[in-house]
């Protein structure tokens, strides 16, 4: 599909127009590989959102720094002074943006990171927000 620009070109993801290439006849978008291209840039957008918050980034540093990379829920309320409906909200956006993982052990609900979750959204800031020399 061409589409015709005067040099200014807005990408719009929720449409899933993505630019593959700009030449003197105009923009060619890929249909193809719309689809997967929008949902990465989804998931990275949702991911930014999640970790702008001070106190979801607290809890990454926390999980991070603990001996064994994961913690129940009381213990991180406890250890950054956060009540526990707060803490869940938080707990939520994170693990919605597939940055963090929760897994039950008996009574309790222990969160870690996600791993891959966090290496996607460096290799996508390494590929297309650092200009490679």
């Amino acid at each position: 599909m061409i589409y015709k620009s005067h040099g200014y070109v807005k990408s719009l993801i929720e449409k899933s127009w993505i630019v593959l290439e700009y030449g003197s006849k105009g923009l060619h978008l890929d249909p193809l590989h719309i689809n997967s291209i929008g949902m990465e840039l989804y998931s990275i957008t949702k991911a930014f959102s999640a970790l702008s918050q001070e106190t979801r980034l607290r809890i990454i540093s926390l999980l991070v720094a603990s001996d064994n990379g994961a913690l129940s829920a009381g213990e991180i309320s406890d250890a950054l002074g956060i009540p526990q409906n707060t803490l869940s909200f938080h707990l939520s956006h994170l693990e919605n943006a597939d940055l963090l993982r929760r897994e039950r052990r008996g009574r309790y609900i222990i969160y870690s990171c996600h791993n891959d979750g966090m290496k996607d959204l460096f290799k996508y800031m390494l590929s297309h927000c650092i200009r490679q020399d």
